[in-house]
């Protein structure tokens, strides 16, 4: 994913901490890595897109956006 969207090392840190720190959780991992991105929110606006990967080829697509 991060090659096909041509995404930077930074913009793909809180997926690869959280799966550094809990494993692959599958889905749930999303949670985690949200939680992680409340802590530390990339700038103080922004858009992004949140993909979960389930059993079974289950895809999750969040699309976010913050304002502080």
């Amino acid at each position: 994913m991060e090659r096909s969207l041509e995404l930077s090392a930074a913009q793909t840190a809180a997926s690869w901490d959280t799966l550094r720190r809990t494993g692959n959780t599958s889905s749930a991992a999303i949670l985690a890595v949200l939680a992680e991105l409340a802590r530390s929110l990339p700038a103080p606006r922004g858009r992004g897109l949140a993909i979960g990967f389930g059993p079974g080829l289950a895809i999750e697509l969040l699309e976010l956006e913050w304002r502080c």
